[in-house]
């Protein structure tokens, strides 16, 4: 089956920003026994560029794309009070966007527990999807372990002078689904230049901070949530090709992007696939 839905995103998106962590090429192999996996899993971190216990965090998510490689895919979501901008401590980068205060409110994790907090694949753990940056590492592996519900694939057509992507989304089922499946795509950026607190160090921060994997917004149908992906039952087995035309907003450095697509059962938040390529080759 086909689908083909073209659609330009034109709402304003807040310049977005986040961790420190290293983007390494390629699945690793995980001494512990893991050997690779079709399965991804998908890790938001909660950060602020005024949290100072923060960049613990950002070291950890690189721990982990260390080890698993392509299989983790890190967004930092800057949002709730430690993202304000305060010109006057230096603060001075928006680093908010629509989709991240989106998933602030719902998940209310700078309310709840403070920063730094990660949510794994949107799942609840023990009761509630927010988790400290300690227990990344166990939930990361557990999702791993499992068997993919879904195959995706991902390719980007960049067009510079129009300053939109073409995006093919492929999916194909390895279970049966239902109306609750929503497909979204957010962009995040690399190697953003702006201050960031932290508090192992004397000066209590960072000036030059190398700010990776930033939220820059959700650029397809349905806003931060996603569109459906049918409508309605999925059968074992079922393929879908969809295409949208995005926006590249002229703030973003384009070579430092990447296209983040997650398949996610919009009842329950829980994300069931991702993939996360490059906005240009």
């Amino acid at each position: 089956m086909r689908n083909y839905i073209t659609y330009i995103f034109a709402a304003t998106l807040a310049l977005g920003g986040l961790t420190a962590c290293d983007v390494v090429e390629g699945p690793k192999v995980d001494p512990n026994g893991f050997t690779g996996s079709t399965n991804k899993v998908l890790l938001e971190d909660y950060t602020g560029h005024m949290c100072g216990n923060c960049p613990r965090a950002h070291a950890e998510a690189a721990r982990l794309q260390d080890t698993y490689g392509e299989n983790v895919v890190v967004v930092a979501v800057h949002a709730g009070g430690f993202a304000r901008i305060v010109p006057a401590l230096g603060y001075n980068y928006e680093f908010r966007t629509v989709a991240g205060t989106d998933l602030e409110a719902y998940y209310r994790a700078d309310a709840l527990t403070g920063l730094p907090i990660g949510v794994i694949n949107r799942r609840e753990w023990n009761g509630s999807a927010l988790t400290p940056y300690a227990n990344w590492g166990t939930q990361v592996g557990a999702v791993l372990a499992e068997a993919p519900k879904m195959k995706l694939d991902v390719i980007s057509a960049y067009d510079a002078n129009a300053h939109t992507a073409e995006l093919d989304i492929d999916i194909e089922y390895f279970t049966t689904g239902d109306a609750n499946h929503h497909v979204f795509a957010m962009i995040t950026e690399d190697s953003i230049i702006a201050q960031q607190s932290d508090y192992s160090l004397p000066s209590q921060k960072i000036v030059d901070y190398v700010h990776m994997h930033v939220l820059r917004g959700v650029v397809t149908p349905g806003g931060t949530w996603g569109t459906p992906v049918k409508g309605n039952t999925i059968v074992l087995g079922e393929k879908f090709d969809l295409s949208y035309t995005i926006p590249i907003d002229t703030n973003w450095v384009a070579k430092n992007c990447h296209v983040v697509v997650a398949v996610a059962n919009d009842a329950t938040k829980e994300i069931l696939q991702v993939q996360e390529v490059k906005l240009k080759d």
